[in-house]
């Protein structure tokens, strides 16, 4: 069985572009997590604040 090269060469190509279309979308999706993991601690770390500072209100007065 022969097998033109020109349409191997063709389908490689459109595979090729298939998975690097499909690495594109999980590259997009990666960088949204990224994103929204940022804005989570951002959040989280702006409501821990007011718990540092009573613990360290706390500490200062069992120094006294």
């Amino acid at each position: 069985m022969l097998v033109c090269v020109c349409c191997v060469e063709t389908d490689m190509q459109e595979v090729l572009k298939q998975i690097d279309d499909a690495q594109l979308k999980i590259d997009q999706l990666c960088e949204q997590a990224s994103d929204e993991i940022l804005a989570v601690e951002r959040r989280y770390v702006k409501l821990r604040q007011p718990l540092y500072e009573v613990c360290a209100v706390i500490v200062c007065i069992g120094c006294i």
